[in-house]
């Protein structure tokens, strides 16, 4: 089945006139899969919706999470590194929301933490939205290998909300690579001991200020909706 799949995949890919896809990796695959010659463009996940969003109110102390809690998103590995942060005397707080295959264990953990940990189960994208906006830092965790089909459609909603963006990847990826060089926060390396000492360099002051907020501006004009559907309808009437 996965390799009939494939083939329709690979053969509509081919007789397209026009292929569009989300990264410079992305755009290889497509190509190495599929021997597609047609063009394909670049054009980058707009946000969700901000008009209704205060982006106002002071920025609480801590971590977000908004988003498919699964197997791809390292959430054990998260738990691990929050559980002995907070055991050692941590102080931020740590707030997920979305379903996922870990929805039980994010629950349980939360039972466990309830003054450091909260979990609110599927929210609207609304919701989402003020809750990046309303903490300092986003997690955003994804295992390596993904990074070559997919990239995490909440990114460009953490950059709206102001929040800084914890990159748990390799630094090699397209998403390391597109926090880092977008000035918008940090990339860690994927173990415990990492995610503790970034968590508690965040508590001490030590990284988070004034730094990650440079090239914000200019994104925010590439990844709103509005900017998305004016490309799109550029690239529909081009071909």
């Amino acid at each position: 089945l996965y390799s009939l799949l494939r083939y329709l995949d690979s053969m509509v890919m081919r007789n397209a006139s026009t292929l569009i896809t989300i990264t410079q990796e992305m755009k290889a695959l497509i190509v190495e899969r599929s021997g597609a010659k047609s063009d394909v463009y670049l054009l980058d996940n707009p946000a969700v919706s901000f008009d209704k969003v205060d982006l106002n109110k002071r920025k609480k102390k801590g971590f977000t999470f908004c988003g498919n809690a699964g197997r791809l998103q390292k959430i054990p590995l998260l738990i691990d590194a929050i559980d002995l942060y907070i055991r050692d005397g941590g102080d931020l707080d740590f707030v997920f929301a979305g379903g996922g295959v870990y929805a039980d264990l994010l629950a349980s953990f939360a039972e466990k933490h309830p003054n450091n940990v909260c979990y609110l189960g599927n929210v609207s994208a609304a919701e989402a939205a003020q809750l990046n906006a309303d903490y300092e830092w986003a997690l955003l965790p994804i295992e390596d290998e993904v990074t070559r089909y997919a990239f995490p459609s909440k990114t460009s909603s953490y950059v709206f909300s102001g929040a800084k963006i914890a990159a748990i990847c390799g630094a090699h990826t397209s998403v390391g690579r597109w926090v880092v060089e977008n000035n918008l926060g940090v990339c860690v390396e994927s173990s415990v001991e990492a995610l503790v000492s970034m968590f508690k360099s965040v508590e001490a002051g030590a990284i988070g200020n004034a730094e990650f907020d440079a090239c914000r501006a200019s994104l925010k004009s590439r990844l709103n909706f509005d900017f998305f559907v004016s490309k799109l309808h550029e690239l529909l009437l081009h071909e």
